[in-house]
């Protein structure tokens, strides 16, 4: 620990106790602190969605891990049926104030992944779209984007008030090195690319009852992983 810095872990992971700067993680500084805060809006202030202690006010949390499903090899084509899907049903039919979700996927070169949520009506929104690749066209073609890697134990948590823009996931990093892991960099906003949807205020006002799916494809031939976890955080 240096003067200045609260704190010095060694990593620059801004999910733990010590965050960007080195200095110690506290409510209302808009870092999510893993199994300690479920939001973190960048204040303090109650009625917002994120209470005062960094807990969800009137949400409905659906978590599904251990699938261990694997991403098949270079089908994806721009459609769900291309896609691994793991299902998350949501009781509460209140209409939807919020959406968050944390997923925990293991795939080596990142720039084949497309991730994308749908709701039970079909709504749908691209959260990450092949990162490193500006791509013409949603449907699987083109090369290739960033060759840093993903892993289940280092999962990353999208929202409309993350960190970094998800299109940028891995940059700096490079081929072997693991995301969130590596680069501190676990928090990331939806960049939907050529693919269908905005952000999570799409979402804004539908029913959330039903079968939520987070889906995830790939675009690229030579590199395969798995999803193996999904975390649907709704608020209301």
């Amino acid at each position: 620990v240096q003067p200045g810095e609260d704190c010095d872990d060694g990593n620059a992971n801004n999910a733990d106790a010590c965050v960007a700067g080195c200095k110690a993680a506290a409510c209302g500084d808009g870092h999510v602190q893993d199994g300690v805060e479920q939001c973190d809006d960048g204040n303090v202030a109650a009625g917002d969605g994120c209470g005062a202690d960094c807990q969800l006010e009137e949400s409905e949390v659906v978590a599904k891990a251990g699938q261990n499903l694997t991403i098949t090899d270079n089908l994806y084509a721009g459609t769900q049926a291309s896609m691994v899907c793991i299902d998350l049903p949501v009781v509460k039919n209140s209409p939807v104030k919020g959406v968050q979700i944390s997923l925990g996927i293991t795939h080596p070169w990142i720039g084949d992944l497309v991730v994308k949520l749908f709701s039970p009506d079909n709504k749908t929104l691209t959260m990450l779209s092949r990162p490193g690749l500006n791509e013409v066209v949603d449907d699987g073609t083109d090369c290739c984007g960033d060759s840093s890697n993903l892993d289940k134990a280092f999962p990353v948590l999208f929202r409309d008030a993350g960190v970094k823009d998800a299109e940028l996931m891995g940059n700096g990093i490079g081929d072997g090195l693991i995301v969130c892991k590596d680069d501190g960099a676990c928090d990331y906003k939806p960049t939907p690319g050529a693919g269908p949807g905005l952000n999570f205020s799409d979402f804004v006002g539908i029913p959330a009852a039903g079968t939520w799916k987070l889906c995830a494809g790939d675009s690229g031939a030579g590199d395969v992983g798995t999803l193996d976890a999904a975390t649907l955080t709704i608020t209301f």
